[in-house]
């Protein structure tokens, strides 16, 4: 079992918005937890947060002289370098993605947070493929407290369920649509025959996750060295990080932006004639089963031995396939 940890930075910044965070194996993530709880206690800490660390007049690092602040940050540096197997970061322009999308596109589709949390997770996904070929389940888990986490949960649920392998037993052949991308992949589509799929999902506080805390530090730094030129200090961190963890980025650019609206508006459209088709079918054998069920009356219903069947079963019948048919929605 695996468990990958996300934090973002940059929620009330349109400029960037970066979601960042670590993946390694549940009881590796445990030891970490172990040792990250005993760092902070040895410095008089409940808990790690990297803006405030940065910040000079923050109460939370106030007894800490700099010497003993650079000692707890460097061994929870080592703690994270010696823990994951890969750091991952996505990073977008939430005002390009407003621009480039409808709040109509938006609500149905996902914010800017939520397509950056569906993508660090799908590319977590297959950057564990890589390095750890085998059957395997990887959690997910993101920080609390952001107002479109819940759309974002839903996002990665619905790409969990893409990587589920289908069930065809008992068909001799599944027909999918050859050009369906967002709902409906082919039995042997490469998604489907991923080694790894997504396990458990949910969200938490940094204090009971201390792999949040962990991922808050790389969100941060990445964030600070964008938009607060903050060179050194974030510099330091992510270079000594990235000398013994490798870290995948993904920048979701104007233009990515672009494809992907179009890509999805365009599948939207397949599902809603597909819909539509659906729904004329339905009409028609509605209207068949109302001819049928005409003609058996007229010649009478029998039961194997010769009698009538019972009154309240044929009036049961009538009320099923003799009720209302909606009008075709608009």
């Amino acid at each position: 079992m695996f468990a990958s940890y996300f934090d973002e930075s940059g929620t009330h910044n349109k400029r960037f918005l970066v979601v960042a965070g670590y993946t390694a194996e549940v009881d590796r993530w445990a030891n970490f937890s172990h040792r990250w709880n005993s760092i902070l206690v040895e410095h008089g800490l409940s808990h790690f947060h990297a803006k405030e660390f940065r910040q000079a007049k923050s109460k939370i690092y106030a007894h800490l002289s700099q010497q003993d602040k650079n000692g707890a940050l460097s061994a929870l540096v080592s703690i994270i370098a010696e823990t994951a197997i890969f750091g991952s970061l996505v990073i977008l322009s939430p005002h390009h993605y407003d621009l480039l999308t409808t709040p109509k596109f938006r609500s149905h589709f996902g914010t800017s947070f939520g397509v950056a949390a569906a993508g660090i997770a799908a590319c977590s996904v297959a950057r564990l493929q890589e390095f750890r070929p085998g059957n395997h389940r990887l959690g997910i888990f993101f920080e609390q407290g952001h107002k479109n986490i819940t759309q974002a949960l839903d996002l990665i649920r619905f790409r969990k369920e893409e990587l589920e392998e289908l069930d065809t037993t008992g068909f001799d052949r599944v027909l999918i649509h050859p050009n369906a991308h967002w709902s409906t992949h082919p039995p042997d589509d490469p998604l489907r025959t991923h080694t790894v799929k997504i396990g458990a999902m949910g969200i938490g506080g940094k204090r009971d996750m201390p792999p949040l805390q962990a991922a808050d530090l790389l969100a941060y730094c990445v964030y600070s060295g964008l938009i607060h030129n903050d060179t050194g200090f974030a510099k330091a961190v992510i270079d000594e990080l990235d000398r013994h963890v490798p870290h995948y980025f993904s920048h979701l650019s104007p233009e990515k932006i672009k494809k992907h609206v179009e890509k999805v508006i365009a599948t939207e459209n397949e599902f809603k004639a597909t819909r539509h088709k659906l729904h004329l079918f339905s009409k028609t054998f509605r209207s068949s089963e109302i001819e049928l069920v005409s003609d058996v009356q007229k010649i009478g219903i029998k039961t194997v031995s010769g009698s009538p069947l019972p009154p309240r079963i044929v009036r049961q019948f009538d009320e099923i396939l003799l009720g209302d048919i909606p009008d075709e929605p608009d």
